[in-house]
């Protein structure tokens, strides 16, 4: 018997007795732990190989941030307004972003472990070659999620509204889109590992049968 779908662990950060930081404690290979950023904004946020430790950014708005290579822990976003967020390599564990929009993320070949999305508005977000695990996006809205080549276990979609969502290669277990509305699934080879509704299978079973060889008609 086949064993049902593991739901994501959801994130728990630390956020206890934070101080106000200032704009410019967020910068290239900072280490900080325990602050609170109110409402900063600029045409670039440069946080690569850094590490933020129990913080929250709340309202932050920037034409780009450049994350790539930080590790990230601990940590809320809070209504981001971001043109791109560039955070490949990135390490994030028990992180939450909640509310906003963020037009492009770029987070390929990255580690997320316990993160959140959570009613985030999003154009295309990169999480190619990413390991994935205990990963949840709820009530968001993305034009475009590319999965290929990831790997890890327990990704979910509830309430989300995804365009076009690729799956080339992902050997993610328990990639659970049965709560999710999905435009448009592009994969390459096989569907290993993706969790599916009954009348998302029945959707799914013309391409199905097509790359099959097989003819669907009358």
């Amino acid at each position: 018997m086949t064993s049902r779908a593991q739901a994501p662990q959801a994130p728990r950060p630390d956020l206890a007795e934070l101080t106000e930081g200032t704009p410019d404690q967020l910068s290239a290979r900072a280490d900080l732990d325990g602050h609170r950023f109110a409402e900063p904004s600029g045409a670039l946020l440069t946080l690569s190989d850094a590490v933020l430790q129990s913080c929250v950014l709340d309202r932050a708005r920037f034409e780009n941030v450049d994350a790539q290579r930080a590790t990230l822990r601990d940590l809320r976003w809070e209504r981001p307004e971001l043109v791109s967020l560039r955070g490949w390599r990135g390490r994030w564990r028990d992180l939450i972003i909640e509310g906003g929009r963020i037009g492009v993320l770029e987070a390929y070949t990255s580690t997320w472990s316990c993160v959140a999305l959570q009613g985030v508005k999003a154009s295309y977000v990169n999480l190619r070659g990413s390991e994935l695990v205990d990963v949840t996006l709820t009530d968001c809205r993305i034009e475009e999620l590319d999965l290929s080549e990831a790997t890890g276990k327990r990704v979910a979609f509830p309430g989300s509204r995804i365009e076009r969502l690729v799956v080339h290669r992902s050997t993610v277990g328990d990639l659970d889109v049965r709560g999710a509305e999905i435009g448009q699934l592009i994969w390459a080879d096989t569907l290993t590992g993706l969790v599916l509704s009954h009348d998302q299978a029945v959707d799914l079973a013309a391409e199905l049968a097509r790359r099959a060889g097989a003819r669907v008609e009358g």
